[in-house]
């Protein structure tokens, strides 16, 4: 046995430091936190053979723990992550980097190449059904699976269990007829897919029983451009001009009957923004009262205006209950964010004061700034600075008290 040097010793009290950080990084579900915790000793023995570690963004170990980090980032239910592929290919990588590690750095290279190619690979099976659809000829002989596949989309849009029959069946059997044609025309995720997709929630928007300030002027306004979008849908549809005609005469009423107030029986309290869907796809109320109206100048309010399309946020929906999801558009009309999961299901849509609100809150937090290691090591310098003027103030009070 030999003594440790202190170049060694400050590595490992780093080391030690920096995992202590990710441990209580509360961002990082705890699955991904035990995986990455086996690797400390392997990540002590790189650290201690090559200190630049420490100081370079891209080091190839920094980034596989990154990459681990944040592919696990959408998880919230951990019963059965033994059956979810990446859980288990995760696994497979950290017992690799354990078991196979000596000082070849290309095996880090090789590791963080494989789970890229996993996830490209995971990728790819999800869009699977899109890259069916791709070729016009092959649309027009899967007909049927694309209506499937446009019933779904629709589906996905929907939170509100209660909605009213008049308007589920007039999104089912008028609306789809036309999102078929637009999988027809452009495939999936073409240049028209997005509006059409924003057309259905602005429609679900109008016909939700929880009203805020603001709802009815907002309504007028955007009312008559939605119906006027919705004709033109039902006419590239092919729906006849008075089945069409009668069909939104109806939709009108639902939406007039939604504004109606209701008698103090009937009335429930206004939430942020409508619901949250578990994993399983059980739905758990928002937090309910008022939406609170922050001045322009707000710090919560500014944040929120400035989440980019893509940004991965926390909701808490009671005490032993949360969902992660990505900003997957903002529809100005209404003011509206809409957030999807992991699986691109629409699980939370919320107006932009009452995302400010749950932020002020702290009913939600962001969880993809910096990567992981990163914001371990900005944790680790905060503390040593701390610790150092701690030590140096102490030691100002002695020079102080010591006689002359």
């Amino acid at each position: 046995m030999h003594a440790i040097d202190g170049q060694s010793s400050d590595i490992i009290n780093l080391v030690t430091l920096l995992y202590d950080a990710i441990w209580h990084d509360e961002t990082v579900p705890i699955p991904v936190k035990e995986l990455i915790g086996r690797t400390q000793i392997t990540i002590l023995k790189i650290a201690l053979q090559d200190s630049t570690f420490f100081d370079t963004d891209d080091h190839p170990v920094r980034v596989l723990i990154n990459e681990l980090a944040t592919a696990g980032i959408s998880w919230t239910n951990f019963d059965k992550l033994e059956h979810d592929p990446m859980y288990r290919k995760m696994q497979e990588l950290v017992e690799r980097l354990i078991g196979e590690y000596e000082s070849d750095s290309e095996l880090i290279e090789v590791l963080i190449q494989d789970f890229r190619s996993f996830k490209q690979a995971q990728r790819l099976e999800t869009e699977e059904e899109e890259v069916r659809f791709k070729d016009a000829d092959e649309r027009e002989n899967r007909l049927e699976e694309i209506n499937s596949y446009a019933h779904a989309k629709i589906t996905d849009r929907i939170l509100d269990k209660n909605i009213s029959p008049i308007i589920s069946n007039f999104l089912e059997t008028f609306f789809r007829k036309f999102v078929v044609q637009v999988i027809l025309r452009e495939g999936p995720g073409g240049i028209s897919w997005k509006p059409v997709m924003n057309t259905i929630d602005v429609l679900l928007w109008t016909v939700q029983n929880e009203k805020g300030e603001g709802d009815i002027e907002r309504y007028r306004k955007v009312n008559p451009r939605l119906m006027v979008n919705l004709g033109k849908a039902l006419e590239l549809a092919g729906v006849e001009k008075e089945e069409a005609d009668a069909a939104l005469k109806e939709l009108r009423q639902v939406q007039e009957q939604s504004f109606k107030p209701r008698s103090s029986s009937e009335a429930v309290s206004t939430d942020k923004g409508g619901e949250l869907v578990g994993e399983e796809g059980e739905k758990v109320s928002a937090i309910e009262s008022s939406i609170e109206i922050l001045p322009d100048d707000d710090e919560h309010l500014l944040e929120v205006s400035n989440y980019p399309i893509g940004i991965w946020l926390e909701f808490q929906a009671g005490a032993e209950h949360s969902i992660r999801c990505t900003l997957a558009a903002r529809i100005d009309t209404i003011d509206k964010y809409i957030f999807v999961n992991g699986q691109g299901v629409k699980v939370v849509e919320i107006f932009r004061m009452g995302l400010a609100g749950e932020l002020k809150a702290g009913t939600v937090k962001v969880i993809s700034e910096a990567p992981l290691i990163d914001r371990a090591m900005e944790s680790v310098i905060g503390k040593l600075r701390d610790t150092q003027a701690q030590v140096d103030e102490d030691l100002g009070t002695e020079i102080e008290l010591a006689p002359k």
